[in-house]
């Protein structure tokens, strides 16, 4: 019930790759790009590291899992952009379970998580060791609708929760008024 840490910094800019963020990356990245790619000041080089980068740069295709999803046996760097998308999801819930000692219960919510059911059974392949363990009918059937994914034998549940983040943002704007 009490937040414990966030995969944001100072700036969405950290934490987990994004569809056009970059994520977390070395400081020393910033002024090797700026030379790169002969960006001539700080300011356009954090507009590409917000707009260009992320799942979108990875893969030079798109921002949209969909669309990652539908290229990733084709296209080399569509399933590498997929591929560090699941490896930083994992490092972060891992990182936190560590702090924890343990976790209760995973939550999917926003676009990718409620409707993403193969990303969703990516990343919990990778987190079984942690005794989370989803029922693939269930996962594959249910998109932007709460849904109990874990299986019988779980012993740390796994749930879809929708969220209307446009709701949630009126609601801090007028709780700022």
């Amino acid at each position: 019930g009490q937040s414990i840490d966030t995969s944001m910094g100072f700036t969405p800019l950290a934490g987990v790759t994004m569809g056009t963020r970059s994520g977390d990356i070395d400081p020393s990245l910033v002024a090797y790009l700026m030379k790169k790619l002969d960006v001539p000041d700080v300011g356009q080089m954090i507009h590409i590291l917000n707009n260009d980068s992320g799942l979108l740069g990875i893969s030079g295709i798109s921002n949209d899992m969909r669309d990652l999803e539908a290229d990733e046996d084709t296209k080399p760097r569509a399933k590498l952009a997929l591929d560090i998308f699941v490896n930083r999801v994992v490092k972060y819930v891992g990182s936190y379970a560590a702090l924890m000692d343990g976790v209760d219960v995973n939550v999917f919510t926003a676009g990718i998580g409620e409707n993403g059911d193969e990303i969703r059974d990516k990343i919990m392949r990778s987190l079984d060791y942690l005794g989370a363990k989803i029922d693939n009918d269930i996962n594959n059937k249910s998109h932007g609708v709460e849904a109990d994914l874990s299986t019988p034998d779980s012993t740390v549940k796994t749930l879809l929760v929708p969220t209307n983040e446009e709701l949630m943002i009126v609601r801090d704007v007028m709780a700022l008024s």
